[in-house]
């Protein structure tokens, strides 16, 4: 199947995935010891994450999203395509800003906080798709 066809048809297999993709990601960095911390300063207030924890935060919440895709399917509705699509990039951006870059500094900043401002807006189509797609009823072609 294409990607399209995939992401229109059954998106939940797509989130389902890159769900386990960042929990294995986690283990890795789990198992190997990489100790690698996000230290984020806003307002003389140092926030200091592991780099591990918001892997594995990140894989949980994509799998409930595959979850909730899922649930859709079984009700055989179809979700909005244009929708789910702004949210698999979206969500997928923030995940490749954390896996690729482990230091956090001035210059990379803006792009951090970008990252997580696009996160946050696809997990606002996300709701607002499974909310249309469930108000519409738009049945699933097979």
């Amino acid at each position: 199947m294409k990607f399209k066809s995939l992401l229109k048809n059954k998106p939940y297999l797509i989130f389902g995935s890159l769900g386990l993709f960042l929990f294995v990601v986690y283990f890795i960095y789990f198992f190997f010891s990489i100790d690698s911390t996000l230290a984020v300063n806003v307002h003389d207030t140092y926030y200091v994450v592991a780099y591990v924890h918001l892997l594995l935060l990140m894989s949980i919440w994509v799998s409930i999203c595959s979850l909730g895709y899922w649930i859709l399917h079984k009700m055989n509705i179809a979700p909005v395509f244009w929708m789910t699509l702004l949210h698999f990039l979206f969500s997928t951006f923030l995940g490749i800003i954390f896996i690729s870059n482990n230091q956090i500094d001035n210059s990379s900043l803006a792009i951090f906080w970008f990252s997580i401002l696009s996160f946050i807006v696809g997990q606002i189509i996300y709701l607002m798709n499974l909310l249309i797609s469930i108000i519409i009823k738009r049945r699933i072609k097979h």
